[in-house]
């Protein structure tokens, strides 16, 4: 089976199944666009092409006016004068990407990790199939869904690595030397007494403060990290969601 009729699959399943919640209503929704010819995809896009360079040369776009994964492409204000400038354009627009919101859910749905809900993946795929809509050349013979995977996808990862980095904090090298000595404490205290010390042990005989030990069970906890891995030249990461309490301050 292949790839596209897989997704005819998942959708009409789901929409058969009737909508339960905005996923299931988007996937009902998308569900009555079929796929385009390369006929179809050839008509739109010269359609498309021929208003893009009447936006660029009507309303030439400043240089620093363009950044991000949209360089070399339209300007936000060149986006939006493209769909009024011409209904015909508009509606080619409009067409070409509402065919292609499938491909964007089974790429979502391939790359789909705990750190996005899978409608925001498809919201930022959509950013990229956007794109290649605006930058489909019909003339060069590719079939649009295999010039717009690598947007979608692009656009895709960029939103879970950002989603990354904001569950992770960085502890500083102090505090990763502050938990070493306290594996070393606990080790040492293991090896005379035959059991590791209790917190209060650790405060009263060792000068362990509360704060810093609680920090290092949230640490210890985390799967992202090793802290005999690390050298004291060395910063750690782990997810925010393992942390208990602040760690500033923890000695």
């Amino acid at each position: 089976m292949s790839a596209r009729k897989k997704i005819n699959h998942q959708f009409y399943d789901a929409a058969s199944a009737g909508p339960a919640n905005p996923l299931d209503v988007y996937f009902q929704q998308i569900s009555q666009y079929s796929l385009l010819t390369k006929e179809e995809e050839f008509d739109l896009g010269t359609i498309i092409q021929a208003g893009v360079k009447r936006v660029k040369k009507e309303f030439p776009a400043k240089a620093e006016e363009q950044s991000g994964h949209w360089q070399g492409g339209l300007t936000a204000e060149q986006r939006k004068l493209l769909r009024e400038i011409d209904p015909e354009v508009k509606a080619a627009l409009d067409k070409l990407s509402a065919h292609n919101l499938r491909l964007v859910v089974f790429i979502a749905k391939k790359l789909q990790n705990p750190g996005l809900p899978l409608l925001d993946l498809i919201q930022e795929g959509n950013k990229g199939l956007l794109e290649a809509v605006e930058k489909f050349n019909p003339d060069q013979g590719t079939k649009f869904s295999t010039y717009a995977v690598w947007r979608v996808k692009r656009d895709i990862k960029f939103a879970l690595r950002e989603a990354d980095n904001r569950r992770f904090a960085r502890i500083s090298t102090h505090a990763v030397g502050i938990f070493k000595k306290i594996d070393g404490i606990r080790n040492g205290f293991r090896a005379e007494h035959g059991y590791y010390p209790t917190v209060e042990e650790l405060m009263d005989e060792y000068g362990v403060t509360k704060k810093a030990y609680d920090v290092y069970v949230a640490v210890k906890g985390s799967k992202a990290i090793q802290l005999s891995a690390f050298t004291d030249d060395d910063s750690v990461f782990f997810p925010f969601e393992d942390i208990v309490i602040p760690i500033n301050n923890c000695t």
